[in-house]
């Protein structure tokens, strides 16, 4: 199997043909090996977007540390006062219902 630098991978996602999916990658960052899959090249070619230059887990753990932390803490519901754990802050202006309350608002 042949290995590919990320120097040497084109810069327009055009450039790129489907054997880019049988060369093994080497991550910029960490120095491990990774694939590029023929479903994730058609992605990258539709939306124009660039090949990735690092592994996998090193792009989810970037994704992870853009989002913030999420907390869940105890609420009681706007509809029938039952207690109910939920994701928002106390300090916002949102409605928190039960699973109950909640169908019968919707339904």
């Amino acid at each position: 199997m042949a290995v590919v630098q990320v120097a040497d991978l084109p810069d327009n996602i055009d450039d790129v043909n489907k054997n880019i999916c049988d060369k093994v990658i080497i991550c910029e960052k960490t120095g491990r090996p990774f694939k590029i899959l023929a479903m994730e090249l058609d992605f990258y070619k539709q939306y124009g977007l660039p090949l990735p230059t690092t592994h996998y887990e090193d792009r989810e753990v970037q994704t992870h540390k853009k989002n913030p932390p999420r907390f869940l803490d105890l609420y009681n519901c706007d509809g029938c006062g039952k207690e109910v754990v939920s994701e928002p802050r106390k300090d916002h202006k949102f409605k928190i219902y039960c699973e109950d309350c909640y169908n019968k608002q919707i339904y």
